[in-house]
């Protein structure tokens, strides 16, 4: 190749990428519009548009449409979108547990164990990720089958988190719930404060409300 055509080339392919970041740019730009006035309609019109299928894969457009509907507390909506991704999709191992820990934990917070069993069976046979599959079984225990044979366990990994790391909360809200099933209030009702001053879900922020007004006289 001569000198000449290499720069054409160069040009041409420096052009693709400029136009491509441009494109992606405003798509994010209309997403982000979207949802801030919790638009529906446009959010999933630029989804499907021809510039974001250009600048996202299919996975994760229909990953930002399960988010969403998940925002919106949209279940019929999640049930669909859950199934979709999962069974008319190929979508890599790495993708399936996303896809099945986003939704266990959607179904978890609204007390949708009939749907959460479902998940933690079928995502217990994705045996290459055994960390976020024991994490999953011991959400189970102790939402929906009242365990509370995991105190030690969790004590341990909030002894080894920050004050702000992702979780935190979740987690003392199950330390939490397991001294209220032991019938220690007194216990119960400080890792129920602990995990409200450190919450940032909303969701989740309802769970821990109820369980204090479920749980603490």
């Amino acid at each position: 190749m001569n000198t000449t055509n290499l720069i054409i080339l160069l040009l041409i392919i420096g052009g693709l990428f400029v136009a491509k970041t441009i494109m992606k740019s405003r798509v994010n730009r209309k997403i982000y519009q979207s949802l801030q006035n919790n638009d529906e309609s446009s959010y999933m019109k630029t989804l499907n548009s021809f510039s974001c299928k250009m600048s996202y894969p299919a996975f994760d457009r229909e990953f930002m449409k399960l988010t969403f509907y998940m925002k919106k507390n949209e279940l019929e909506k999640v049930h669909d979108q859950v199934s979709f991704i999962l069974n008319e999709m190929n979508i890599n191992d790495s993708q399936k547990i996303a896809v099945y820990r986003q939704a266990f934990y959607y179904y978890i917070k609204r007390a949708s164990y009939k749907d959460s069993k479902k998940i933690l069976e079928q995502v217990k046979q994705l045996d290459k990720y055994p960390n976020v599959i024991h994490a999953m079984e011991i959400s189970y225990d102790v939402f929906v089958e009242k365990k509370a044979n995991h105190i030690e366990e969790i004590k341990k990994k909030l002894d080894n988190m920050q004050e702000s790391s992702e979780g935190r909360s979740n987690l003392e809200l199950m330390l939490g719930l397991q001294y209220a099933y032991q019938g220690n209030q007194e216990d119960a009702k400080v890792y129920f404060q602990k995990a409200l001053d450190h919450n940032e879900d909303a969701a989740l922020e309802q769970v821990i409300h109820d369980a204090m007004g479920k749980y603490i006289k």
